[in-house]
């Protein structure tokens, strides 16, 4: 599970069986490497979507 704020998922997504999340605020993707706003983007992917995202990821094929 990989999760995108900062940067851009269609650019930096990983390869093979992976998921991506990605925040969702007017900012993003902004490329900075330090936040002065302390990462709205970030801030908006819920663990709980993380978590289901990681479920997904580990349930067998038919389970998907």
């Amino acid at each position: 599970v990989a999760l995108f704020g900062p940067t851009d998922s269609r650019l930096a997504s990983p390869r093979g069986p992976a998921l991506s999340l990605a925040g969702r605020a007017p900012c993003a993707p902004c490329f900075y490497r330090r936040c002065p706003i302390e990462h709205p983007c970030l801030q908006g992917i819920e663990p709980a979507a993380v978590w289901e995202a990681g479920l997904r990821l580990l349930a067998p094929a038919g389970g998907r």
